[in-house]
């Protein structure tokens, strides 16, 4: 009885007990433990996304100790949604299933559905601090804000800012100043 106890090569001989010098050689080679992978869990799964938005989800992959851990992603519908190395990207109105699956032969696989909002930019309203007036005087500064409507819209940075007169008051558009 040979017993593998790790991962190589040996050599077993058997040679016979009297003068005769009879032996036998075969080559045994021991080949590492596979465990291979048994479920998956995806988490990160947002409720819904806005086109322009990036998640990175991430791919649980059970049981610990699996010897390949790796997953290969993909999307049902890359127009609607992308997917590269787990991080999807909203890209058009629409869903997509967006499936991990486990590289180590066994295709075990989860799935996650994934839903991109039509939201369509309604309006800008700008606004000044309470207590501000919007009539400077030279030198003076003044802090503005926006919003947009729909408030479910993800990006809420979705203008620039732009005087009409920068001579007269320009405007910084970083810092919306």
């Amino acid at each position: 009885n040979i017993e593998a106890k790790a991962e190589g090569n040996a050599e077993i001989r058997a040679t016979a007990a009297d003068d005769s010098a009879v032996s036998d050689v075969v080559q045994i080679r021991v080949q590492p433990l596979v465990i291979p992978v048994e479920s998956i869990v995806i988490t990160g799964v947002p409720q819904a996304m806005e086109i322009g938005q990036k998640v990175t989800l991430t791919a649980e992959v059970l049981p610990e100790n699996a010897t390949n851990k790796a997953v290969a992603w993909t999307s049902s519908n890359p127009e609607a949604v992308s997917v590269i190395n787990g991080e999807i990207e909203a890209k058009a109105p629409g869903s997509a299933t967006i499936t991990a699956t486990a590289t180590d032969g066994t295709n075990i696989a989860a799935s996650a559905q994934i839903t991109v909002n039509d939201y369509t930019l309604e309006s800008i309203e700008i606004g000044v601090q309470e207590g501000e007036s919007a009539s400077l005087a030279i030198g003076d500064i003044l802090a503005l804000s926006a919003s947009v409507t729909p408030e479910a819209i993800a990006d809420q940075a979705v203008f620039t800012w732009e005087s009409d007169a920068p001579e007269i008051a320009s405007v910084d558009s970083a810092s919306g100043i």
